[in-house]
């Protein structure tokens, strides 16, 4: 397990507690990490910042919402990678 791997992991067991059912709120085919609309923030708030916002997210980075910058794109791909395993084992179980 990577570092993306465990923000992630962690980010998406904060969204369990206080978004049950946010998976279902997530296009996986347009998630884009990279753009504040298209991330998942950006999917289930309709913009990265107004999810932090709303959320009251004050660690983006540990929750695997958003990178350091500037990050190489190789962590950006393995965050959204990490993300998508995160999204389709939530979503295996619901099935």
């Amino acid at each position: 397990m990577n570092v993306q791997d465990i923000a992630a992991e962690k980010g998406a067991l904060f969204l369990d507690e206080v978004l049950p059912g946010w998976v279902d709120h997530i296009n996986v085919e347009a998630v884009d990490i990279k753009l504040k609309s298209r991330c998942i923030l950006g999917q289930l708030a309709g913009g990265y910042y107004t999810g932090l916002r709303r959320l009251r997210i004050k660690d983006e980075y540990g929750y695997g919402f958003s990178l350091p910058a500037p990050p190489p794109d190789s962590t950006w791909t393995r965050l959204q990678e990490a993300w998508i395993s995160e999204i389709e084992k939530r979503r295996s179980v619901n099935v």
